[in-house]
């Protein structure tokens, strides 16, 4: 390619995984406009951690946080090369039933199902969503598994094999018969992790983490690189190896963060008067204790150790009195323990409107516990507002910094 290239990656999910996904994309289709130049999206299809990618999480319209996962003996094939069934179409099927129905909702279901074809690889059946979602922009989809490419990367990782030192792991697998397997240098040549002889010549290699960016900036030239805040961690490390196989070292962008507030969130955090920072700064049950307290004028940790203490002098009294304060003791600490119990029970029955609707706020922004962009998949929100129009009102909006959405519908 003449003109500068600009590439993300990721690998393959179900409904496209998840909405950071889409945030790299945008990045290297906004880079490519700004510089007149290409922009490619590394689909990658060899990674074999299926149950990474083997599920989805959304709200549904009761508006509860809910996964599906679709469990399958994948026999340790790369996953590009798992295909499709009945399971997964019934899976995705049961998805596009619990959306709040909108007037995308049958599209986005056809859509899917179109691509996740009974039979169909996914490596395929996730080229075809790629494409069908962000094709419009201008990006190119590249799936990894292609010959030409992997042709023209072995020497690459030919050379990194024969500069592992005995007894470490290759940064390079062999594919064999659709699985991805590790390689290990030994002093007399190399071998699978069970020690059997590895013949490199039965298969197809592929790059892992440590040479993954190299062979996509040999192959393509990288300008510009779109990575998540892990990827520039080890892809800082790279420099000596980009040295020894004489590639030029693409620059690396951070990909833009961004939480969607939806009309419903900000409802939720008007009436319960948090802040978006205040919700996601903390895990579920921290949140909720922290809207309980607030709310019920007591903080119960404090009020049980006061208790506690107060208590405990009042005996140490009895005690210098010349008492027997067994009995006394024995009988106040559950006395004491119920009596907070029914005191927080009263007050729980009285905010538990507000403690349900915390609850929610955390399902929305904190999803189990992770960042809203980590979890929930392009698809939730393209139903909600707007099917492809929704990619572009993102593409509109992105910036690299991190920022707060308010989404509409669009």
């Amino acid at each position: 390619m003449d003109n500068p290239v600009f590439v993300t990656g990721q690998q393959i999910g179900l409904l496209g995984g998840p909405l950071y996904t889409t945030y790299k994309v945008l990045g290297a289709v906004t880079l490519a406009r700004q510089n007149d130049g290409n922009a490619v999206y590394w689909l990658e299809t060899n990674d074999a951690d299926f149950a990474e990618i083997n599920h989805f999480t959304y709200l549904d319209k009761a508006n509860h946080l809910k996964t599906l996962r679709w469990d399958k003996d994948t026999g340790g094939l790369s996953c590009g090369l798992i295909q499709a069934d009945e399971e997964l179409v019934e899976i995705l099927n049961r998805f596009f039933d619990d959306l709040t129905p909108t007037e995308w909702t049958e599209s986005l279901r056809k859509l899917a199902l179109s691509c996740y074809q009974p039979g169909e690889m996914l490596g395929k059946a996730s080229f075809n969503l790629a494409s069908a979602l962000y094709g419009g922009f201008g990006i190119r989809v590249f799936d990894p598994s292609d010959d030409k490419f992997l042709s023209e990367i072995r020497p690459i990782l030919e050379a990194e094999i024969s500069a592992t030192e005995p007894g470490k792991q290759c940064n390079a697998f062999l594919r064999v018969n659709g699985k991805r397997l590790a390689l290990f240098k030994t002093e007399t040549g190399v071998v699978f992790r069970d020690n059997r002889p590895a013949d490199l010549e039965t298969g197809r290699l592929l790059p892992n983490l440590k040479t993954r960016n190299i062979c996509q900036d040999a192959y393509f030239g990288t300008d510009t690189y779109v990575a998540g805040p892990g990827e520039m961690a080890y892809i800082s490390e790279l420099g000596p190896r980009y040295v020894r196989h004489g590639v030029q070292k693409a620059r690396v962008q951070r990909r833009m963060s961004a939480v969607l507030l939806e009309p419903r969130t900000k409802r939720l955090l008007e009436r319960i008067g948090l802040t978006v920072a205040e919700v996601t700064g903390q895990e579920r049950e921290a949140l909720l204790k922290f809207v309980r307290n607030r709310e019920s004028g007591v903080n119960f940790s404090a009020l049980k150790a006061e208790l506690s203490q107060k208590t405990k002098a009042y005996l140490d009294v009895v005690e210098q009195m010349g008492l027997d304060s067994k009995r006394m003791r024995k009988a106040l600490a559950p006395a004491v323990q119920e009596a907070l119990g029914k005191r927080r029970s009263g007050l729980n029955a009285a905010i538990q409107q507000k403690l349900s609707d915390t609850g929610e706020l955390s399902d929305r922004l904190l999803p189990n516990g992770l960042p809203q962009e980590r979890v929930f998949s392009l698809f939730y929100f393209m139903n909600r507002y707007g099917y492809l129009n929704f990619v572009q009102w993102l593409l509109d909006r992105h910036r690299f910094e991190s920022q707060i959405l308010e989404v509409g519908y669009v």
